[in-house]
């Protein structure tokens, strides 16, 4: 690097160091403060006067107790309850008990019930039905919300995360309208009439939530480019509904199972649905006559796991050999012969790596660590003197193998079927049923310690100033700094 092109990084270096110092003399006289916890009741009596005396930043700590309120958080705050079971917020049937109005706030550790219930859902959107209701960029986490119409609601809303909430008895647990980029994570779901609702909504995450016993499990309606991962959906009318212009929705790695319908799909076209399991619902999949959507992932990846399809796989690659038939518009190429089971590997080099399971066994226990060697390992299980069988599809950047994989079950070497693709091998055995420890060896795993980009980048930014400072210190006494030379 040329002298005229250090010195332009060193000014604006020394620059950024002289904003800062006046950035924070400026914010020490103007009468910044360190952001303050206030205890409800101690400090005051209700949560909406600890919220007017408090600042943005600050921690509202309530204790357990019932407060009839309309919490309305018009500041970026973070409330906490003391217990989730006994700290309450009871709207008493008047509007809502909490709005969250200010952007990043969090709430957690409450219960929030009895929200105003109206004849109608189309209500004004500051008042009525809803036990929470949000905008954007917030997260409720922890809380139970109950004997609401709508349990959480965000409308016109974006960035917010919802997660390990238990969600009970509402006309709907969670409702996002024309809502965008938020996550709904890890919640319970239970004893709604839906429980979740997307309406008008785009690029959503609905990941590893439990429903049951609601009426629809999850409604998607006039919403694309929405995501449905890893959801347990059990005992309701309808496990998943989508309805009217939904399109490029995903669905994938779903357990459907002992509903009415398992999905339906009304005047939708254009989703893609795979890797999930429909088991035991009184009817796999309604499709009407003008939908038209993609069922599988292509071969060898397969499509998805009906307990009600008859189909065998003689060639043994996990795939049935005949397609599942929905309608003429809508059928799985590619049907899974047995349950499909996710299981996350890690994220290696910034890239997440899953390795799925399609096996008639019980599969647990997954377990990889690159630094213990280049194998993963898992346990499977089912009824004595039956056979049963994996097929493990395994990410090339995972795990690789040069020279020929060795699968063990029991300590013992089993014999396999292999299948590539570009990005993946898939590797299929069978073994006598029992209780086995599996391992899969190859020859190369993923770093132990792969650094993520922007890691890197700042250890670069990071050792590129310290020398420039350096220099900055010595040169002038040197040479000056118009002309200092490297040290």
């Amino acid at each position: 690097m040329s002298r005229l092109a250090r010195k332009p990084f060193a000014i604006m270096v020394l620059m950024f160091l002289l904003m800062s110092l006046a950035g924070f003399a400026l914010g020490t006289k103007s009468g910044w403060e360190e952001p303050k916890t206030i205890i409800v009741p101690d400090q005051y009596p209700t949560i909406n006067e600890a919220i007017a005396h408090a600042r943005d930043g600050d921690t509202i700590y309530v204790k357990a107790g019932i407060y009839y309120e309309n919490v309305r958080v018009d500041k970026t705050l973070t409330l906490v309850g003391e217990n989730v079971s006994t700290t309450i917020v009871d709207a008493n049937r008047t509007n809502t008990p909490i709005l969250l109005n200010a952007p990043y706030s969090t709430v957690t550790g409450f219960t929030f019930r009895r929200s105003q219930l109206k004849d109608t859902m189309f209500e004004p959107i500051f008042g009525g039905p809803y036990g929470v209701l949000l905008f954007f960029g917030c997260n409720v986490t922890g809380n139970i919300i109950t004997d609401n119409g709508i349990g959480i609601y965000s409308w016109y809303g974006h960035d917010n995360i919802v997660s390990g909430n238990n969600i009970t008895s509402n006309s709907i647990g969670v409702g996002l309208d024309l809502d965008t980029q938020s996550t709904i994570q890890e919640n319970s779901i239970s004893d709604n009439n839906v429980g979740i609702s997307l309406s008008g909504s785009t690029h959503n995450r609905l990941i590893s939530n439990e429903m049951a016993d609601n009426g629809i499990g999850v409604f998607v309606g006039l919403s694309s480019n929405n995501s449905l991962l890893r959801n347990k959906i059990t005992h309701s009318e309808i496990g998943i509904e989508f309805w009217f212009s939904t399109t490029n929705n995903t669905v994938e790695e779903n357990s459907i199972a002992e509903n009415r319908y398992g999905i339906e799909v009304l005047e939708a076209s254009g989703n893609c649905i795979y890797h999930n399991n429909f088991v035991n619902n009184t009817y796999s999949a309604d499709v009407s006559s003008d939908s038209a959507n993609t069922w599988d992932d292509g071969y060898p990846s397969g499509g998805n796991y009906w307990s009600d399809h008859n189909g065998i796989d003689a060639d043994h690659d996990g795939i049935g050999d005949t397609p599942y038939i929905i309608d003429a518009d809508n059928h799985d190429n590619y049907p899974l012969i047995a349950p499909f089971h996710g299981f996350d590997a890690g994220t290696w080099g910034g890239v997440s790596c899953d390795v799925d399971i399609i096996s008639n066994s019980t599969v647990s226990d997954f377990y990889f660590n690159p630094e213990e060697g280049p194998f993963l390992r898992f346990e499977v299980s089912g009824k004595n003197r039956t056979n049963g069988f994996c097929r493990v599809t395994i990410p090339k950047q995972l795990l690789s193998a040069e020279h020929g994989w060795v699968v063990l079950v029991n300590r013992r070497a089993v014999n396999y079927r292999l299948i590539l693709d570009e990005s993946r091998a898939y590797i299929y055995f069978f073994y006598d049923h029992s209780t086995w420890t599996v391992e899969i060896w190859g020859t190369h795993a993923v770093p132990e310690f792969a650094l993520e980009p922007f890691l890197l980048l700042f250890m670069i930014v990071t050792a590129l100033t310290a020398i420039s400072l350096k220099r900055m210190k010595i040169a002038p006494f040197r040479t000056g700094i118009s002309n200092y030379q490297t040290g």
